[in-house]
């Protein structure tokens, strides 16, 4: 994740969306799913709904989420989460609740980012990004955002 936002952050880039992200952590299970749910919760890019996506003039409610479950075989505590409108102070946050929470990456394939792009700036944005190894595919979703 920290390398996604390094990215964004060095090609101007503002993150709207984060997608796919799992994490595992290996802490006691005893309160921590509770504790750790609570946390989350609390977070805005994570529990507020967002208005910034509009397709054919309307506006869409889009939030952040978090899923918080042990799984008894693995005997890990499995995260997944979507982050929203990922400014740096946000971006601060979450790495620092990922080490209070002891969270590690364990994403398996592709992830999923939007981003925000002034109007008339699309083509120009992906051209400056696709060629970059951290991106595998740039294009336009047509909602006023461009996704990598």
């Amino acid at each position: 994740m920290e390398s996604v936002f390094s990215f964004a952050n060095n090609a101007g880039l503002y993150l709207l969306s984060v997608e796919y992200y799992d994490y595992t952590s290996t802490y006691p299970k005893d309160s921590f799913v509770s504790f750790s749910n609570n946390l989350l919760n609390t977070k805005p890019y994570i529990n507020k709904i967002t208005l910034d996506t509009t397709y054919d003039g309307t506006k869409w409610t889009v939030a952040g989420w978090a899923s918080v479950k042990w799984d008894s075989a693995a005997d890990v505590i499995n995260v997944s989460c979507t982050l929203m409108n990922m400014d740096i102070a946000s971006q601060a946050d979450w790495i620092n609740t990922k080490q209070q929470l002891g969270l590690t990456d364990k994403t398996i394939g592709d992830k999923m980012i939007y981003v925000k792009v002034p109007v008339g700036q699309e083509e120009t944005v992906i051209n400056k990004i696709q060629n970059n190894p951290i991106v595998e595919y740039a294009d336009l979703n047509q909602i006023e955002h461009m996704l990598f």
